[in-house]
Parts: structure tokens; C-alpha cells; sequence
């Protein structure tokens, strides 16, 4: 529920959702909770249907949850004769950033008359605002408008601080992940700046080969390239970090230059052209493009996407390392799966109790529904499992992919230059480099999963036993029959 839906201003600033909120009708959610403790005598509370009396009315407190994607929202109130007293708990996002939580403890009071409730809420500066609606079994339904004036109805199901904590610290972990998700879109947006960039740089570099000649400015020199290549040739010629001297267009076509040095190869032949000393074309272009063509560009970068593959995959590797299964992460379902077995127990009991007349097979149908209600409970214990265990599963899948990605640049290097490793003449990873990082995270992958296989194992089972049961405690509930009216 959304304070600001109530025309809640004070706590719409302190909440956030005023910017952030729609019109449309608020999203709820369901978070287990085990039902009250069986005992001798059949606990008919909330009443299996409208022609149970009511219990009597208790001083424990009663929660209520309802979850959103913006917010999470809980009410807890104690009831002496009617009378409720408590607060309702709320955390969503921050106005001046929606990836920070931030929270607000709103006291309340009001009236409980079987199944009308009316909640007063205590506004700043002594001000009141005031919400009506239902309270049938585990379900609190209220009705208020919302900040465009239109009603808004809201859904909170029966929930305990635990379920509270739990939610909250799901929410929080929902905004974490969001916010990483932005620095990511970020970063893309400007890595794809940065391409937009380079590209202008590349066509700027194009232009300047166009006719095949550039000119080291301020100097009586120049490179001339020939042959069907010509062009692409100087493009990457200048793109693959030449000496520190000024490029410009070809400027001294009439000059006697002579040609200092060359190489050539069946697509372009590259000359170095100069007159007088010659101190640039022998200084430095010429050694540099000795260099350039001994190693060309193509297995320079190729290189390059190697080493930043062998230190992504180093790097990942040791994440997953560090990425554990939480401890108890199955204590919930044996909770859960423990109460089930009780609550079926229950309406096994109940069932056999004589007299059998109607109400009594009410009474029975409400344990079913109990029951049911505790095969949601394991459900909302899949999802926790799957929330807990995402970050070793996701850490997994990255490695694996780290892998194919160094052993893909491996084979298109060694697919340049060969397999003879050691005459490479630049920085690079050994094949027995790349071979060791690969085992090692191979031998970290299967180390997380035979930690999550048994594991998971165990969920399996849960879920199936709990579907088993709820089924046979709706099958046994409906075959009973009975004679005369419900009191």
C-alpha cells in the first residue's frame, strides 16, 4: 500500500512514490506464513466461512504484508475488544534516487467489527487520515482514494515480522541490481560514445589516405603506399600507433625525394620516401615499419583480446570462489513442510470427530485450505531458494563463458602466427597460461555445482511432497459429505 493512494502527503515525500506512482491498481503479493499451532480443540479463527462464529477477539499482534515493485508495506496491529492499536511499517524509493531505499514508521488505531475494519492513521503536525475495508481470514482488504481521487483498492495477506524482514531484504536486493543494471547502461552508452568517436577518428584517417601519400609534417618526408591495398594499408598504418610525428596530406609532389626504405608484400608495397639526411625517414619511420609489418595489426589486437580474456577469466574465477551457498537455506522448508504435515494432520483429526454434521465438515474444508495455504508457503520458499543461490548460478554461467571466450582468442591467434608461441615479438599469454586458467575454473565450476546438486535435490523433493499432500487434503476434504444445515 502506498501512502500517497491514501492522500498521505507527508509520507508520499518521505516514501518517494508521489513521482513514481501510477493510477493504476497497486500490485500485491503473498509471503508465507505458517498458520496458528495445531491443538485439541479446532482453531476456527479467521472462521472457515461467514457462519462461524468469530474468535474471540486477541491482544497478540496480527500482521498484514503487501508487496510492490516500488514499495513493501506492513501492518501490525493488536486487537483488545475490538480495539486495534499498532503501525504500519513502509519502504520504497528514494525521491532524489530510486535505486536507495528508504523507510517510514506510521502509528495507527481503529475498529475491528467482524469483517469491517476502520484504521486511523496518525498524520504530522495532528493530522488523521482514515482507510475502511475487510478483514476475511487471512486477507485485509482496504479501499481509500488515491492521489488523483479515484479508489484505490490494496491487498495485504496475513504475514509475520520474519516474512516482513524478508521482503525488505529482497526489495533492497532488487535496487542493488538495479542500480548496477544503470551503471551498466551507462557505461555502454558511453562505450558507444566512445565508438562514435573512434569512428569519426577512422573516417578523418580514411580521408587522409585517399591518395595514397601522407606527408610527416615539418619534415621533407613522406610514405607513399601502392598496389590494390593501398589505401586500407595506410589507414591501418596510421591507426597502429606510428612514430610521434604530425601526419598531413601529400604536399611535396614536386620535391626530388628518394626512397630511404620499403617493404612489400602481394597486396601494397609502402616506401619511405626523403631527401637531404633523411634523420625522420632513418630515425624512425623506417624502423617502425620493419616493426609494423613483423607484427601486424591484426595479431596485435587479436593478442590483445587474449590477455584481456585470460585476466577476465583469472578474475572470475576467483568471484565464484568466494560465492557460497548461504547456510540453513533449506530450514525454511522444513518449517514450512513441518507445519503442512500438521495442519493435514489436523483435518484428519477434525474430520473424525462425532458428531459429523456440517459445520463440522466446514471446519474440515477451512483445515484444507490450510493446507493449501502452507503448499504457497513452500512455493515462496522456491523463490527465496532461487534468490538466494542466483549469484553462485550467475557467477558459474560467467566463468563458463570466460572460457570459451579464451579459448576462442587462443585459437584465432595461433590461427595468425602459429603455434610457435616464444617468437612472438610482443607481450602475450603462454598456451600453458591459458591451458591452467582453464582447468582451474573448470575445477571451480564443478566444485559450485556438486554444492548445489544435493541441494537442490532436496527442493525437488520438498515441492513434490507438498503438492502430494495438498492434493490429498483437498481430495479427502471433498469427499466427506454430511447432513443438516450449518448452525
Amino acid at each position: 500500500m502506498r501512502m500517497p493512494r491514501y492522500a498521505f502527503a507527508f509520507i508520499c515525500v518521505m516514501l518517494c512514490a508521489c513521482a513514481g506512482h501510477s493510477n493504476k491498481p497497486a500490485t500485491t503479493a503473498v509471503l508465507s506464513t505458517a498458520p496458528p499451532a495445531a491443538t485439541n480443540t479446532p482453531s476456527l479463527s479467521p472462521t472457515p466461512s461467514a457462519s462461524v462464529p468469530p474468535a474471540a477477539a486477541s491482544n497478540t499482534p496480527r500482521g498484514f504484508l503487501t508487496i510492490a515493485a516500488d514499495w513493501v508495506d506492513f501492518i501490525q496491529w493488536t486487537e483488545v475488544d475490538g480495539s486495534l492499536t499498532g503501525q504500519i511499517e513502509m519502504v520504497g524509493r528514494s525521491i532524489d534516487d530510486p535505486f536507495t531505499p528508504i523507510s517510514q514508521s506510521v502509528p495507527l488505531s481503529g475498529v475491528h467489527n467482524d469483517p469491517n475494519v476502520s484504521l486511523t492513521l496518525s498524520e504530522p503536525f495532528g493530522s488523521s487520515s482514515t482507510l475502511t475495508g475487510t478483514l476475511r481470514g487471512d486477507t485485509l482488504t482496504l479501499v481509500a482514494p488515491d492521489e488523483s481521487g479515484y479508489l484505490q483498492t490494496t491487498v495485504f495477506r496475513r504475514a509475520t515480522v520474519e516474512d516482513y524482514n524478508r521482503a525488505v531484504a529482497a526489495f533492497r536486493a532488487q535496487l542493488a541490481r538495479q542500480a548496477t543494471e544503470a551503471r551498466q547502461a551507462s557505461a555502454t552508452a558511453a562505450a558507444l560514445a566512445a565508438q562514435a568517436s573512434a569512428t569519426a577518428v577512422r573516417e578523418a584517417i580514411e580521408s587522409l589516405c585517399r591518395d595514397r601519400t601522407i606527408t610527416v609534417s615539418g619534415h621533407d618526408a613522406s610514405v607513399a603506399f601502392s598496389g590494390t591495398n593501398a589505401v586500407s594499408v595506410c589507414t591501418q598504418y596510421l591507426e597502429g600507433r606510428p612514430p610521434d610525428a604530425p601526419y598531413g596530406p601529400h604536399t611535396n609532389a614536386g620535391s626530388q625525394l628518394s626512397a630511404i626504405c620499403g617493404v612489400t608484400t602481394p597486396d601494397v608495397t609502402i616506401t619511405v620516401l626523403d631527401s637531404g639526411f633523411a634523420m625522420i625517414a632513418t630515425g624512425d619511420l623506417c624502423p617502425y615499419l620493419q616493426r609494423w609489418f613483423d607484427v601486424s595489426q591484426q595479431a596485435i589486437r587479436a593478442n590483445d583480446t587474449l590477455s584481456a580474456a585470460y585476466a577476465a577469466l583469472q578474475s572470475d574465477t576467483g568471484s565464484l570462489a568466494k560465492t557460497l551457498v548461504p547456510q540453513n537455506i533449506l530450514n525454511s522448508y522444513a518449517n514450512d513442510w513441518k507445519q503442512m504435515q500438521a495442519d493435514y494432520q489436523r483435518e484428519v483429526n477434525d474430520a473424525a470427530k462425532r458428531p459429523f454434521d456440517c459445520y463440522q465438515k466446514s471446519v474440515v474444508s477451512y483445515d484444507a485450505s490450510t493446507v493449501k495455504y502452507d503448499l504457497n508457503s513452500i512455493h515462496y520458499d522456491d523463490s527465496s531458494f532461487a534468490f538466494d543461490t542466483k549469484p553462485m548460478n550467475d557467477a558459474i554461467v560467467l566463468v563458463q563463458k570466460d572460457v570459451q571466450a579464451l579459448q576462442s582468442a587462443q585459437a584465432a591467434l595461433e590461427a595468425l602466427l602459429g603455434r610457435g608461441t616464444d617468437a612472438r615479438p610482443y607481450p602475450f599469454v603462454t598456451d600453458t597460461q591459458v591451458n591452467a586458467a582453464v582447468a582451474a575454473a573448470n575445477q571451480r565450476i564443478g566444485a559450485a555445482q556438486q554444492a548445489l546438486q544435493p541441494i537442490q535435490a532436496q527442493v525437488v523433493m520438498y515441492d513434490k511432497q507438498a503438492a502430494d499432500l495438498n492434493a490429498t487434503g483437498d481430495a479427502f476434504a471433498k469427499s466427506l459429505s454430511c447432513s443438516g444445515a450449518v448452525p
